[in-house]
């Protein structure tokens, strides 16, 4: 839950980064980083991909309690520009 360490996500849309991957970082399966948000109070998962291309996420719905959305990387740059200019 580190990831959200200080940040109120509580009924909020979280946005995640793919990764990291070794050597940059332990690695985080999608699972985990699904759990996490959703321990955090988050009702929306959002993984965008860190590299170009299609990101295909397989998890158990039995274990995964929050809708969860992946994007791909060029996708991710125009989410966060919205997101910032919904903020302001």
């Amino acid at each position: 839950m580190q990831d959200f360490q200080g940040l109120d996500v509580r009924g909020k849309a979280v946005l995640m980064t793919r990764g990291p991957l070794p050597p940059v970082g332990n690695p985080i399966s999608f699972a985990e980083k699904v759990a996490n948000a959703t321990a955090a109070g988050a009702v929306l998962a959002i993984i965008h991909n860190h590299s170009p291309g299609l990101l295909l996420v397989g998890l158990d719905p039995a274990t995964t309690h929050v809708p969860v959305l992946t994007l791909s990387k060029a996708r991710e740059s125009s989410s966060r520009r919205c997101s910032a200019r919904a903020r302001s």
